[in-house]
């Protein structure tokens, strides 16, 4: 028995010794290293490791039995998708470029620490399939071209937001608006995903050219025009990603 235990604790000690070189080869093979003169973007590495971990722990914690393969397989690409976006800000070159993306993948994070249990993998779907363009948190530091689109695209929701006469209609309006708000994220982010600088910019044109004429019509009008012009410009997206899709085919 004494034999038994002897070998026992010596695998445990070879296993764990394994683990450790793994580790650090890990950690000097990393491909989401950063270059050495990037201090603040170490710094943003660093909280956004601490506070990914604690989300993705309470997405699996949280499943039911269950459920709990199915949260395990999502957090494990949600885990793929950050690391493939990380690594893309880190062969940009561009130390803000990176800061933006992780500082992103921060408050997705954060946002999922303070869901429910219940809530927290929706949550973790929601906030974490957003995180691509850049944190407009960050402007005017970031993507000036971007930055510029969404104070535009902001202005113009407001501003026909501002045309409800009652609470009841306004309550109505923002709904509308919601919903073009998160349709013009999902197809800014999906174009970034992409990483067609010309598709971007060219997207961003888009929505700032109708976020100015929603901002150029009449206050009876605004909410028409923003249906009419914002609706275009995903529609157009639309089609230009499928007509690629079917190009790669």
């Amino acid at each position: 028995m004494a034999a038994k235990i002897l070998l026992l604790l010596m695998v445990v000690v070879v296993l764990s010794a394994a683990i450790d070189t793994v580790s650090v080869l890990a950690e000097e093979t990393d491909p989401r290293a950063l270059p050495a003169e990037w201090a603040t973007a170490k710094k943003y590495k660093a909280t956004m490791d601490v506070k990914t971990r604690q989300a993705f722990d309470g997405v699996v914690a949280a499943a039911p039995p269950a459920k709990r393969s199915e949260a395990v397989e999502a957090v494990l690409q949600q885990q793929l998708n950050m690391d493939i976006s990380l690594g893309k800000a880190t062969a940009s070159g561009d130390e803000n470029n990176f800061v933006s993306v992780a500082g992103a993948y921060e408050k997705a994070a954060d946002a999922v620490i303070a869901a429910s249990p219940a809530g927290k993998l929706g949550t973790m779907a929601f906030a974490f399939n957003g995180v691509v363009a850049p944190d407009p948190g960050r402007c005017p530091a970031v993507d000036k071209a971007f930055c510029e689109t969404y104070a535009k695209t902001e202005k113009a929701f407001a501003g026909v937001i501002a045309t409800g006469d009652t609470p009841r209609i306004r309550l109505g309006i923002t709904d509308l608006v919601l919903k073009q708000r998160l349709a013009t994220d999902a197809a800014i982010n999906k174009v970034y995903a992409e990483g067609d600088r010309d598709r971007i910019a060219r997207t961003l044109a888009a929505y700032a050219k109708a976020a100015d004429a929603v901002a150029a019509a009449a206050p009876p009008e605004k909410l028409r025009v923003m249906e009419l012009t914002f609706s275009a410009v995903a529609a157009a997206a639309h089609l230009q990603a499928a007509a690629g899709g079917a190009a790669k085919a």
